[in-house]
């Protein structure tokens, strides 16, 4: 071991780190926390958006089933007044009809099927092809109508194109006639009434179309099909994008529609309400970063003006004996030898008579930073007076050591000094105590150490001298090692 050049004393990285990283974290402790209340408010946001989505879905909903009941039930009247006079005149379905297109908004035609052929129609002008038309020779008909006959329930058929322009939704109910003879479940079977909504106009009287204000719609269920059926309006992307889904009931099955922002889920209200805290944190993180290293450099900078001395900035003497007793432990611990030197300046008064106190204040930071950059980082050089310091030593067992350390930091001492092209020329005396050969305690060393140096004074300048005999301390119990100097 070289107890006089080894490597210069370091600071680890926490030590380097530990302010900026504590700061850092209590920035992003804050940042968190902000951007945890951030994604709360947009959950709640983003939920309150689908409620008023899912609102507005049902609204169009209900606008629509009551359209197309308002309609349906018409229909049902006319199949009610077949069934009841299945022996009807012409002129009876006429006026009828008439009535039925006047008071129904969406009715763009009225027709009877008996035994499911075409045999009325109203208004006749225009739809006079239709008459004779027998729906069984008619695969695009002959499907729904025979659904009809078997579940005896109205069907909804359509959109349809239709001859005269624009988009026909047929409502087909069957008619049954009661049997003279032997009952059945539902009579015998007359044939067919059928009523040709338009669909534009019913979607427009309902407030239905394919972009409600913020929203995409679309409606599927073609022949009451439901989400089996075909588009019948808006865009079939809609039901890809994670759309409000609801049925619609319609005489003899259902439609679904679709219901999707147009801007997609991520409501701009709360998208731009998670910026703002998102933005609020960022800024709180920062000011509580700066407050908390601002806040760890004052009490650094205190904890340093309470341990260190202000003119050096060596260790003062309530930080050496706090590192002495440290000491103490490990070497009682690992049965190691250390060393306790106290070093007083000689010659140094004459400095500042002669020169002034700057001058003297001067000698005494350049003498630190000399004998300060030769010790290990294991050491302690520590200011504990006017003109005297001390060193702590850690495994340094023999007197040889101890000689040769204290040797060479009074020649360090020895060297001129400068002050504004002077040379000031200044020494040492140094006296120094072994654990555990002058006391266990750091007391006991300390008295001892302290007495050496005095002893070292007394005998000449430039002198070092160990523990004398007479203040060497007797071991004590082990529990004694660490108390207070």
């Amino acid at each position: 071991m070289n107890p006089v050049r080894p490597e210069p004393r370091r600071r680890n990285w926490w030590q380097r780190l530990r302010i900026p990283a504590i700061a850092l974290a209590a920035a992003a402790g804050v940042i968190a926390g902000a951007e945890y209340v951030a994604d709360l408010e947009l959950a709640e946001d983003q939920a309150q958006y689908r409620n008023r989505v899912m609102g507005e879905a049902g609204n169009l909903r209900s606008r629509l089933e009551s359209e197309v009941n308002a309609t349906a039930h018409l229909t049902v009247g006319l199949a009610v007044f077949v069934a009841t006079q299945p022996h009807f005149r012409d002129a009876d379905f006429e006026r009828l009809a008439e009535e039925i297109v006047r008071r129904g908004r969406h009715v763009r035609s009225i027709g009877l099927a008996r035994d499911s052929v075409v045999s009325h129609v109203y208004p006749l002008a225009g739809n006079d092809a239709a008459l004779g038309l027998r729906y069984m020779d008619h695969p695009d008909q002959r499907g729904p109508v025979l659904r009809m006959m078997e579940t005896g329930e109205p069907i909804f058929a359509g959109p349809v194109a239709l001859v005269q322009g624009g988009r026909g939704l047929i409502n087909r109910v069957p008619v049954y006639v009661a049997n003279v003879g032997p009952s059945q479940f539902r009579g015998r079977y007359w044939g067919l009434v059928s009523i040709v909504l338009d669909a534009d106009s019913l979607f427009a009287a309902a407030g239905v179309s394919p972009r409600v204000e913020d929203l995409r719609v679309a409606v599927r269920g073609a022949d009451a099909l439901g989400a089996e059926g075909e588009l019948i309006l808006g865009e079939p992307s809609v039901f890809e994008s994670g759309a409000m889904l609801l049925d619609i009931a319609v005489p003899g099955g259902t439609w679904q529609i679709a219901v999707v922002p147009a801007a997609g889920w991520n409501a701009p209200a709360a998208m731009g309400s998670r910026q703002l805290y998102r933005a609020a944190g960022l800024a709180l993180g920062m000011i509580m970063g700066l407050l908390v290293y601002g806040w760890l450099i004052e009490r650094a900078r205190i904890h340093r003006m309470a341990t260190h001395d202000a003119l050096t900035g060596l260790p003062n003497r309530a930080l050496a004996q706090e590192r002495l007793r440290s000491m103490l432990r490990g070497a009682a611990r690992h049965g190691e030898g250390c060393a306790l030197m106290f070093i007083d300046l000689d010659d140094f008064k004459p400095i500042n008579d002669r020169f002034g106190h700057r001058a003297g204040d001067a000698a005494l930071r350049q003498i630190a930073r000399r004998v300060r950059g030769e010790l290990r980082g294991s050491d302690t050089f520590a200011r504990v007076g006017g003109d005297e310091f001390l060193l702590v030593l850690p495994n340094v067992r023999r007197h040889e050591e101890a000689r040769r350390v204290a040797y060479k930091v009074i020649e360090m001492i020895s060297v001129p000094l400068q002050f504004r092209g002077a040379n000031l020329k200044v020494g040492g005396s140094a006296g120094y105590a072994l654990f555990p050969e002058h006391g266990t305690t750091a007391e006991a060393l300390w008295v001892a150490a302290d007495g050496a140096m005095y002893a070292a004074k007394m005998a000449g300048k430039g002198q070092v001298r160990s523990a004398p005999p007479s203040l060497s301390s007797v071991p004590e119990p082990q529990a004694a090692v660490g108390q207070t100097a």
